[in-house]
Order: structure tokens, then sequence, then C-alpha cells
């Protein structure tokens, strides 16, 4: 499962904010505690731990894909509050994509655009969290399309989306993603 690395990178990003969620040793968890106050006395949200730049290369026939994918905290939109009522900013993921040098793909993403696609089965999940961050699926990609896995949620884990970019249009299509470990099996039909 090829794909597997790609996830998981992403939600290591999103690990990375989860300071708040009781990880680390004492010393750090009182330095949180102090940034914490010194941030609710400046009545300012926490800017994210952003991560780091995630760039890959992807061979389609002849052509070569380069993506470089961003993550950073966006004080235009609204805050997040985690569940100790500690604020942060929400997270901007920025794609960027060339092919043979040329760039054919340039989008970003907001938590909100993955909304309309979340089922009830996740829904809570999804709006406790924050887009955490965003990686390629090499498997699921082709020339026509790329393919990029999103998740949305708090402390790595929550609802898994799969993305749909072509190349040269931006035209984007958005799906949850049942397949992995971490996702709520999708709505029985009745």
């Amino acid at each position: 499962m090829k794909q597997f690395p790609s996830l998981l990178m992403a939600v290591v990003c999103g690990s990375w904010l989860c300071s708040a969620c009781g990880s680390g040793d004492k010393d750090a968890q009182q330095a949180d505690s102090t940034v914490v106050v010194a941030a609710q006395q400046t009545n300012q949200p926490q800017t994210n731990v952003r991560c780091p730049e995630l760039l890959d290369t992807l061979r389609i026939g002849a052509s070569v894909y380069a993506c470089q994918i961003q993550t950073s905290a966006d004080e235009t939109l609204p805050v997040f509050v985690d569940n100790q009522e500690q604020e942060f900013y929400q997270n901007r993921v920025t794609i960027r994509v060339t092919r043979d040098g040329q760039e054919v793909i340039s989008r970003s993403f907001v938590k909100d655009d993955f909304s309309k696609y979340c089922v009830a089965s996740t829904r809570q999940d999804f709006d406790a969290g924050m887009l955490n961050g965003m990686s390629l699926n090499s498997e699921a990609s082709d020339a026509g399309r790329l393919c990029f896995w999103a998740v949305v949620g708090w402390c790595g884990e929550g609802p898994t989306f799969r993305v749909y970019i072509q190349p040269g249009s931006n035209q984007v299509s958005i799906e949850q993603d049942f397949s992995s470990v971490d996702n709520s099996m999708p709505e029985e039909t009745m």
C-alpha cells in the first residue's frame, strides 16, 4: 500500500499540532501552559505548528509531475477551539504542481471545502477538528487527474478525503475516503 506513507505524513503533520492533547514531558507541558496563558492574556489564538513543506514527484507516462504542498495557519479563517478551550488559527493548504517544469495546478484548500462531503457518521469528528494537511496519493493519480489525501480532525484522527484535481484546469472533485483505518464506516443506505 504505497499511498499509506503519504497519508501518514499528513497525519504526522496533524499530530504535531497535538501538544494540547497531553503528549510530551512535564517540562514541555509546563512550557505549553505558559504559552497558552500568554496567548489568553493577549486574547490572541495560538499559531499552529507549521508542517514541513511536502515535496513529491510522480512520473506518469513520459511526464514528470513535481508536487509542492504547504500547510500554514491562516489568520483570516475562523479560529478553531480545541477540547481544552485553547484557540488556534485554522490551516490553509496550498498545492502547486508542475508538469515537465510548467505549472498545471495552483490551488488552496481550507476545512470548509470538505464540509459538504462529510457523512453524518463522521460529522462530529469533522466539526471538532481542523484541516490537518494533505498529501499526494500516487497510486490513485493518472494523467487526467492527480489524487491527494486530506485529513480533517484533531490529534491525527478524523475523516479523510480524496481530492482529485485535473491538471491544467484546476477542476476539483472531492469524496470522503473510507479505506483508511481512522475513518468510520460509511453510512448504511436504507
